[in-house]
């Protein structure tokens, strides 16, 4: 069951560099040297066993760092700069700097410094530091600004 999870993940993670390579090649006019270099850059890069990548990544068993975290499936840490229409679910911790219209699920904490998210859930606790989220489920709450 383990070695068909990180199958489906591999394949998602191909899937999504893939999508973001055809965006970006629609966007800009197509040419396959462009394209494979955003294929390159986006695709989410596996090192000692956490996923690290530009815009976000799937991983059943680490940790997932990015720049722009469009989308973060993890067994462990969800990490994100910039979570711009952002999904969060981590084992562990969900966390976006600056975020915008994303949800973040996780086990133990979900933290957003500066956002506004449609939905944060977590078993223990839940902040937003700047900003707001239309839904919240937690244990505890941080207090911010403004808070949801």
């Amino acid at each position: 069951m383990k070695e068909e999870m990180k199958e489906r993940c591999d394949a998602l993670n191909l899937l999504l560099a893939s999508t973001v390579a055809v965006i970006w090649s629609l966007i800009v006019g197509f040419d396959l040297l462009f394209f494979t270099f955003i294929f390159f850059i986006s695709y989410p890069w596996k090192f000692k066993g956490r996923i690290y990548s530009i815009f976000g990544g799937f991983n059943p068993d680490g940790g997932v760092y990015s720049i722009f975290g469009i989308i973060q499936a993890a067994g462990q840490d969800a990490k994100s700069i910039f979570g711009i229409a952002s999904i969060q679910i981590a084992g562990r911790n969900a966390e976006i700097i600056f975020g915008l219209a994303g949800s973040q699920i996780s086990e133990k904490s979900s933290l957003c410094t500066i956002g506004l998210l449609i939905y944060q859930k977590s078993k223990n606790y839940v902040y937003i530091g700047w900003g707001r989220a239309l839904i919240q489920r937690g244990l505890y709450y941080g207090h911010g600004i403004i808070m949801g």
